[in-house]
């Protein structure tokens, strides 16, 4: 028994579309944790303030 592929063309859809949804959520949480942190944390991971706020006031969908 052979699964037509036009069938599965609506599932294949549907994890695309949840794995970029994921990526999204990851996304937007990395940088809300990124503005929470202090000075020194990002001096000491070799960030400074501006590049910080720079990566979190860009949208989530912007990598």
């Amino acid at each position: 028994m052979r699964i037509d592929p036009i069938k599965l063309l609506p599932i294949t859809l549907l994890k695309r579309v949840l794995s970029v949804l994921k990526r999204w959520h990851a996304r937007y949480r990395q940088r809300q944790m990124l503005a929470q942190l202090s000075s020194y944390e990002l001096k000491d991971m070799g960030i400074t303030r501006s590049e910080a706020t720079e990566e979190v006031n860009k949208p989530f969908w912007q990598p």
